[in-house]
């Protein structure tokens, strides 16, 4: 059984296997495979007459949810400007997908990747090889894809992570994209961050090596180091500013939009 706490919902939440909760909708499939929703219907939370059976997994952005079904196809529903509709695209033979904020993005099983939604924000592929592509996301206004070989490729909003400029976005082993900007882990363990240089992409000073994880929100940035330090950086009034708090010892830790939160070895 699932427990939902926020907006009211007036669904059957028991047997469930997976849940997750985007920005205004959240997506809950049961046992039996079948898929219920909830939340503002523009934003996702009104799946219309389509089929919600036969689920493999599913998820909600910031304005569509998209779910793949046990057949690889996958269905997509929300805002229909900011990928809640996939128009002629083929979403068949489909690995994984998600949505972000104005894009979603599926990879099938053939290891390329298609990207549709608003262009401007990630759902213009245009010029762009998604070709070989081992994980790929979309944040909230910017798109990345992490190749085979281990480059990764991005494109979407210049200003909120859609433009790397000149780092070097080869050795990566794991990336994101939030609202305003992106961070990638290197193979090397050193972490690399762009986008808007006040909601996280200036990280100063700060020693960003011996990364074990790394994520950043709409405000702010976090990553714990090999050591089970946590660093945190972005907008002060938004948990880029942990103050005196002591971030040792942590065993993992991520940030929201207006908090950021660590767990502790000690729990």
């Amino acid at each position: 059984t699932a427990i939902v706490w926020g907006s009211g919902v007036d669904k059957d939440i028991s047997n469930i296997s997976a849940g997750m909760c985007g920005h205004r909708a959240c997506v809950a499939v049961k046992n039996d495979g079948t898929a219920i929703v909830w939340g503002e219907d523009d934003r996702g939370g009104n799946p219309g007459n389509l089929d919600l059976s036969n689920i493999k997994n599913a998820m909600c952005g910031m304005n569509a949810c998209i779910a793949v079904k046990n057949d690889d196809t996958a269905i997509v529903w929300g805002n229909e400007n900011y990928g809640g509709n996939a128009g002629s695209l083929e979403l068949s033979n489909v690995a994984s997908a998600m949505c972000g904020g104005g894009a979603c993005i599926a990879i099938k099983k053939d290891d390329t990747a298609i990207a549709w939604g608003i262009e401007a924000f990630g759902g213009n592929t245009t010029n762009i090889d998604l070709s070989n592509i081992a994980t790929a996301m979309c944040g909230g206004v910017a798109c990345i894809a992490i190749k085979k070989d281990a480059t990764a490729i991005v494109w979407g909003d210049k200003d909120s992570g859609g433009d790397a400029g000149d780092l070097d976005l080869s050795n990566i082993a794991n990336a994101m994209c939030s609202r305003w900007t992106c961070i990638a882990v290197k193979q090397d363990n050193t972490a690399i961050v762009w986008g808007s240089s006040t909601k996280g992409s200036d990280a100063g000073n700060l020693d960003l090596s011996n990364i074990s994880s790394a994520m950043c929100s709409w405000n702010s940035c976090i990553v714990v180091k090999r050591d089970d330090t946590a660093i945190v950086w972005g907008d002060a009034d938004y948990g880029g500013d942990a103050g005196n708090m002591d971030l040792s010892n942590v065993s993992a830790a991520t940030c929201g939009i207006f908090a950021c939160i660590a767990v502790k070895k000690d729990r």
